[in-house]
């Protein structure tokens, strides 16, 4: 299970953006060893739910629950502790990297260009 740590920082809190970060950086890890070469994902879609506080160490469980074509559909539950602080379930599209880049690269050179 991948693990966030707040320990050391009393100041820190673990917002509902982090708790969606951390759930996609989960998925996208989970998926790295199986995906072939020059093919990666690209979230479409999250519902979440941040039921409550975290403390220093949050776990996230993620399960793969559908796969429909080039859509890949997760269920995942964080806790912190045993507590249960957030749920709820995230899509990722299955892309090929360099076409996908090749797509982006003349929208970002133009997005640099403006004044």
């Amino acid at each position: 299970m991948p693990e966030f740590s707040l320990a050391g920082d009393p100041r820190a809190m673990f917002a509902t953006a982090f708790l969606a970060g951390l759930v996609e950086w989960a998925c996208i890890e989970s998926l790295a060893p199986h995906l072939p070469d020059g093919w990666q994902t690209v979230g479409t879609h999250i519902t979440l739910s941040h039921a409550g506080p975290a403390s220093a160490d949050i776990r996230t469980r993620i399960e793969l629950v559908e796969v429909t074509g080039d859509l890949l559909r997760f269920r995942f539950a964080c806790f912190s502790g045993s507590a249960l602080i957030g749920a709820g379930t995230h899509e990722r599209k299955l892309i090929r990297t360099s076409r996908f880049t090749a797509a982006m690269y003349p929208q970002t050179r133009r997005a640099i260009a403006r004044p």
